[in-house]
């Protein structure tokens, strides 16, 4: 599995009709080539999918599964990204800045949805630079850019 030594991320809360949901997404801003399959992918695409989350159906209603054991820890203020397939952190323990309401509503769920994509727009020199975080997911969608996956959300 590629080492990814340098990811961009951004914690976000999008209103939903039940409340809202925490989301946190995550980028390799250096988009290595890799394959995946029939789909050439990125390394961190192709990362993602072998730690355990699942890639995004192009043309279709985004749904995410469960990312079976994965878990998103927030402690002292770090939070950090865990795969039971893993024998280290899928996202090592960074100072994220959290908007409000993001960690009672992923207490609410118990959960994080993860969002890992080739382009998210969070690169402030990104193609896909945009405000609309699911206008750039269905992007990455299309181009089989995106691993998503609902993590249990722990806190110390």
């Amino acid at each position: 599995m590629p080492i990814i030594t340098r990811v961009n991320a951004q914690a976000v809360l999008l209103d939903h009709p039940e409340g809202a949901i925490p989301h946190l997404l995550l980028e390799d801003p250096q988009r290595q080539v890799a394959v995946s399959g029939s789909d050439p992918v990125t390394a961190f695409i192709s990362s993602a999918l072998d730690a355990g989350l699942h890639l995004a159906p192009r043309n279709s209603t985004l749904t995410v599964p469960e990312a079976e054991g994965w878990q998103v820890r927030l402690s002292k203020g770090l939070l950090s990204v865990r795969s039971p397939r893993l024998s280290g952190p899928f996202l090592h323990p960074l100072r994220l800045s959290l908007p409000p309401g993001w960690r009672r509503a992923a207490q609410r769920v118990r959960g994080v949805l993860i969002f890992a994509g080739d382009d998210l727009g969070l690169s402030p020199n990104s193609a896909s630079r945009s405000d609309n975080m699911m206008e750039a997911a269905a992007a990455a969608c299309d181009r089989a850019g995106l691993a998503v996956g609902t993590a249990r959300f722990r806190e110390r």
